[in-house]
């Protein structure tokens, strides 16, 4: 068995898991106003290098993609060299913590990989409509279409699964991000609950500290007025009988499931679609530069073309 992570003596470590653009920022200011949860940054850096078993790459490998992991630059931390992979990722989890006896990471990718490393963690699985989540994916430049922006979301629900079958029922939560807009203190209660923590009117005063307002229920299922209905329809023929299983109602519009062509044409649309994004925001020369050194393996150039990416996405960064 892995090693446990390292936790607080009444606390522990917390995973807050779900595709992006679920709503898992808004939910880390809640939690870290919390005067007993610490949720600092997303963690995803931390299990991109995990294998399946829980095996990590050696002390060298893990540090170079660290430096050149954009949200592990942003995050301020540090690599203590002296440690072991192991070690080193402990350590990490725990740097933005000021003290408190929760510490709470949020993971979007590779979360079936957690309980390999920290197998007494609690998790928070946030969900949220995914006609929404595939149109915030377009609209931020991650995907073409919604057809493959509804594919973040399936990715994670599938790897949510694998943890569910691992992981006891008592150390693990699900809410709705559409519940939490709608009724925040009886969503966060029932958080709290799962760490045996009662609820505390700060974990809704992150407005007065960061740049993201009050939960505003109006937010919640834009698709049905903003939604094309193609953009409908591609994400429920992708998801199927998983959008009622996450307890998310049909449109009822008509069932268009792409055929061979469709499907071909819908990834075409979806490249194409994220090199224009890329091209406007980095710049043609950029682009080509950072497909060049992907393909022909130089290090040096890769270096330079992610450092202007990163500084070009930090304006964006909120």
């Amino acid at each position: 068995m892995a090693e446990a992570g390292r936790a607080a003596p009444d606390g522990g470590i917390v995973f807050v898991v779900g595709t992006q653009r679920s709503g898992s920022t808004l939910l880390r200011l809640m939690l870290d106003h919390h005067p007993r949860i610490s949720c600092a940054h997303e963690f995803d850096y931390g299990v991109a290098r995990v294998g399946p078993q829980g095996d990590l790459p050696p002390a060298k490998e893990l540090h170079a993609y660290l430096e050149g992991n954009a949200s592990f630059r942003r995050s301020g931390f540090e690599i203590d060299r002296a440690l072991s992979p192991r070690a080193l990722l402990d350590d990490l989890l725990h740097q933005g913590n000021p003290g408190r006896p929760w510490t709470a990471m949020t993971v979007h990718r590779h979360i079936d990989r957690l309980p390999q490393l920290w197998p007494q963690a609690r998790f928070i699985h946030l969900l949220r409509d995914p006609r929404d989540v595939a149109r915030s994916w377009v609209q931020i430049g991650w995907a073409g279409n919604a057809w493959a922006g509804a594919a973040g979301w399936e990715e994670a629900e599938a790897e949510w699964d694998r943890v569910c079958a691992v992981v006891p029922a008592e150390q693990r939560v699900e809410i709705h991000y559409e519940a939490l807009l709608e009724a925040p203190s009886e969503t966060l209660t029932a958080v709290c609950s799962l760490l045996s923590e009662s609820y505390d009117a700060a974990m809704l005063s992150y407005p007065e500290t960061s740049a993201y307002p009050a939960p505003d229920p109006s937010l919640a299922f834009q698709w049905r007025r903003k939604a094309q209905d193609r953009e409908v329809q591609q994400v429920e023929a992708r998801l199927g009988d998983r959008l009622p299983a996450r307890g998310y109602t049909a449109s009822g519009l008509p069932a268009r499931a792409p055929g061979a062509f469709g499907r071909t044409w819908l990834e075409w649309q979806h490249r194409l679609g994220r090199l224009r994004f890329r091209t406007r925001r980095y710049g043609v020369g950029v682009v080509v530069a950072d497909a060049v050194a992907r393909r022909i393996g130089a290090t040096g150039l890769a270096a330079r073309t992610r450092q202007r990416i990163f500084e070009a996405d930090q304006a964006f960064v909120r």
